[in-house]
Formats: structure tokens, C-alpha cells, sequence
């Protein structure tokens, strides 16, 4: 049974899409508050689908009775919907933050949050081992902290508490090995645990997370994909806790090229020798709606005080591709949000 604000919520919906900060100012209502009154909605039977876009913003719609109608395979990758005006288009990249061990730095995410708002970035992919799993699956040598003990479900309640919030800052993430083999023990859903709970938060059921922008794909795994085979010209990775990047062949075809990318570790957890708790800035730009040049800037916490350092920068040109008769795709014109006043005369 849907509360009060629950059947609000629904009409508001049934009239039109609304974004998630339109809903949550019209209504006044915590953000948590919002998450469980559109858990509730789709327990109750109605589908909200989710539309997710380049500036932070996540647009809420019910399909209509055509759409309802129709049995929509859905789709195999998440699209991050840019507006006409971009031709460029920025991300950070984390990895191997293994909360709840010893090897956790410290508020690592809130720095990581201070220079997203401080240069305009609004996206955010994470590559796995965002939690380190519980003790027998985890970095033992690092289990003496207040956490080193947490079960996999107090570790979940532990991210969806102190992952930093911003309303206009989206995180898409795949998990890793730590948590998968938590999962296995425990017969649990971290995916599903924190995709109810933090609508900022998007984890893919996956081991591969496929996110389409404009006309290409971009693969986000934890191990690396040897799919060399498949569409997408960048692959993003974890676990080797270092960074590196580099053109390979795909399609069996020497004149193709993908660029294969290696995030480093957000933790305390050293390889071959390196404790620098470190990120990616990605920027990427477009002839027309295909990638044509990447830049990776490694960024360091070399001191919490002064925020994260460039380490170095690399760029790469990818093969340009046949840009005639393309179809758009996923992309919009920009739109600004609406403010109360022009809410309430839609609802008139």
C-alpha cells in the first residue's frame, strides 16, 4: 500500500517525467525519503524508468501505454544521455578503495568529491573492490582497523552511509572480486542492497558494465576484458591497484584500435611498491558522435591538505570513424530544471 506521499509521487509522475532534484524540491522530502517512496512505487507494480544524464541529473518517467504494452527487450548497456551543445565530456575514475580495511584512506571520497565540484565533473566511474568483502576474502595483512571486522551486510550499510552525496554528481560502478566472493558466501545482492538505497549510485548487476555515450560504448570491468571482439573503442579496469593505458588491435584488424585503461587504487594498499592513493580524470572529445582524441590525466593525494596533484598526462587519438548519414543518438537539448512555480502550473 502506498503512503500519502507515495500516491503524489505516482501522479506527479503519470503527468510527466520529472528529474529527482524537480521531485525532491516540489515535495520537500529528504532524498532518502524520495528513494523509498520510488522503491515503494515499483513494488506497488509501476515501472520508473531512469534516465540518466552527462550533467549529474536523472530524469524519472512511467512508460506510457504503448511502451507498457510492448514487450521491450531492455537494453544491454545504460546510456549517459549528453545535450547538442557537447562535444566534450569529463569523468573521474576510482577503483580499489576497499572500505572497511586497514588499507581505507581515510576520507579519500570526500577529496575525491572536493575537486569533481571544483573543476565541474559530474560523473564518476568506478572499476570494483569498492568494499573489501569480508575477512577471508579480504586484504588480511590490513585487518586492523575499527572496520577490520564488519560483515559484508554492516560493510554495505557502511557505503551507503558515508559515500558522499551531491545531487548534480552521478557514480557508475562495477564491483569486484572482493565483493563477489562476500556475495557467494553470504547469498546477498550488494548491487540491488545499494541500488535501492542510494539513487546516486549506480551498480551494475554485472561483471561488465556496458555505458553507451553518444554513438560509442564504453566498458567499465574489474579483471580487464579480453573481449577484443566487442564494440566498445575504451575499456576501463581495476585491480592491479596501478595505472596504465594503451592502444590495442580489436577486430582482429591492425588498422582498429581500442584504448585499454588501468585505474589505479584509491587505498592505502601498495604494489610494486606504491602507496599514493590515486585517480583518473578522463576527458574525451567528439567528431560528432564518435570519440576522436582521449586525455588521462593521473591525479595524487600526495597531501589531504592540498587536494589531489597532476602525476602526468597522456592522449591518444583513436581512428577516426565514417561520420556521414550518422544517427544520433542519446542526445538532447538542453533543458534547465523547472523551480516550483513552474511546477505547480503543469499540475493546474
Amino acid at each position: 500500500m502506498l503512503t500519502k506521499k507515495g500516491m503524489e509521487v505516482l501522479e506527479l509522475l503519470k503527468q510527466r517525467g520529472y528529474t529527482f532534484n524537480e521531485l525532491k524540491y516540489e515535495l520537500k522530502s529528504r532524498r532518502d525519503l524520495l528513494v523509498k517512496y520510488l522503491n515503494d512505487i515499483q513494488l506497488s507494480g509501476y515501472d520508473v524508468r531512469r534516465k540518466y544524464y552527462s550533467d549529474g541529473r536523472i530524469r524519472l518517467t512511467l512508460p506510457n501505454s504503448v511502451e507498457q504494452n510492448e514487450r521491450v527487450k531492455s537494453l544491454e548497456y545504460t546510456p549517459i544521455v549528453t545535450f547538442s551543445h557537447e562535444n566534450e565530456f569529463d569523468a573521474l575514475v576510482i577503483s580499489d578503495l576497499h572500505l572497511c580495511c586497514a588499507g581505507e584512506y581515510n576520507g579519500i571520497l570526500d577529496k575525491v568529491y572536493e575537486y569533481a565540484t571544483a573543476n565541474g565533473i559530474h560523473i564518476i566511474f568506478g572499476c570494483g573492490d569498492i568494499l573489501d568483502g569480508e575477512e577471508k576474502h579480504s586484504a588480511t595483512r590490513f585487518k586492523t582497523n575499527a572496520n577490520a571486522h564488519l560483515s559484508i551486510q554492516e560493510q554495505i550499510e557502511y557505503l551507503i552511509k558515508n559515500y558522499p552525496y551531491d545531487k548534480n554528481i552521478l557514480t557508475f560502478t562495477v564491483l569486484g572480486d572482493h565483493e563477489r566472493l562476500s556475495e557467494e558466501t553470504n547469498v546477498i545482492d550488494i548491487a540491488r542492497a545499494i541500488n535501492n538505497s542510494r539513487n546516486d549510485i549506480i551498480v551494475s548487476p554485472n561483471d561488465l558494465f556496458k555505458l553507451g555515450i553518444k554513438n560509442e560504448t564504453i566498458y567499465l570491468t574489474h579483471k580487464g576484458t579480453t573481449a577484443t571482439m566487442s564494440p566498445s573503442r575504451i575499456d576501463i579496469h581495476g585491480h592491479s591497484h596501478v595505472h596504465e593505458s594503451q592502444l590495442v588491435s580489436y577486430r582482429q584488424n591492425i588498422f582498429e584500435k581500442k584504448l585499454s585503461i588501468g585505474a589505479p587504487t584509491l587505498s592505502k594498499i601498495p604494489n610494486f611498491g606504491t602507496i599514493v592513493p590515486s585517480m583518473l580524470r578522463l576527458h574525451l572529445k567528439f567528431d560528432k558522435m564518435y570519440i576522436s582524441n582521449v586525455d588521462i590525466e593521473e591525479l595524487v593525494l600526495l597531501n589531504p591538505s592540498e587536494g589531489f596533484k597532476t602525476l602526468n598526462v597522456s592522449s591518444y587519438s583513436l581512428p577516426k570513424k565514417n561520420t556521414e548519414n550518422v544517427t544520433t543518438r542519446y542526445v538532447e537539448y538542453y533543458q534547465p530544471e523547472h523551480t516550483s512555480k513552474i511546477l505547480k502550473k503543469t499540475l493546474v
